[in-house]
């Protein structure tokens, strides 16, 4: 092999490399698609419930889910962020504060096949993502300011190859389940129950003439 042919593979070598890390950069993972479907509407509802000047009481309860407690961080970091005063505390009343309640969170992740190249190899898959969680906001009196359950979806199409990029292995609720896909439903079933028809009745009619 000459130089120049050499030259020629290693750039396409690298070619293909920048090609794939351009595709992961590109491609959001599912925790920061979580935080954009999710915690950007619970930011504000407690904006549009607290103002700076009320301090912000997040509770700790030890039997919420990890995804409850991951919500709840994010928040706090949020909030923070932003300049409020946030403490956390268990007591439901807080003087002059916002008492702040997450719980029922629900996180659902599915990657399902698209684009078949030659029927049955998976090029694409489509990303479902779905989220549900309760926020309450109480005033230092006890009195319900928001009690809602808010609900998020999201859907984008990913390749294959960038299946194994969008997970946090620390954060189980990231992980996505296979779906399946509609080629299934749609095609590989009616031909296979329409042969196993013909294939009976050809029996049938073959064991007939036999006999």
């Amino acid at each position: 092999m000459n130089k120049f042919a050499r030259n020629i593979i290693l750039f396409m070598i690298a070619l293909m490399n920048i090609s794939q890390i351009y595709s992961q950069i590109q491609t959001k993972k599912n925790e920061d698609i979580l935080n954009k479907i999710l915690i950007s509407p619970l930011f504000e509802q407690i904006t549009e419930s607290a103002s700076k000047e009320n301090p912000l009481y997040f509770s700790l309860n030890a039997g919420n889910s990890l995804s409850d407690r991951w919500v709840n961080q994010i928040l706090v970091d949020s909030c923070v962020s932003a300049g409020y005063s946030v403490y956390f505390s268990n007591d439901t009343l807080n003087a002059s504060g916002r008492s702040i309640g997450i719980s029922n969170t629900i996180f659902d992740i599915g990657y399902r096949p698209v684009d078949k190249k030659w029927f049955f190899l998976t090029k694409n898959y489509e990303r479902n993502v779905n989220c549900s969680v309760h926020i309450s906001i109480l005033d230092s009196l006890g009195k319900v300011i928001l009690s809602e359950q808010i609900n998020n979806s999201y859907q984008d199409k990913i390749k294959k190859n960038d299946l194994k990029h969008l997970e946090n292995d620390s954060l189980p609720f990231t992980k996505g389940n296979l779906r399946e896909s509609n080629f299934g439903k749609k095609i590989l079933e009616p031909v296979l129950v329409t042969t196993a028809t013909l294939t009976v009745v050809y029996l049938f009619y073959s064991l007939r003439s036999g006999n």
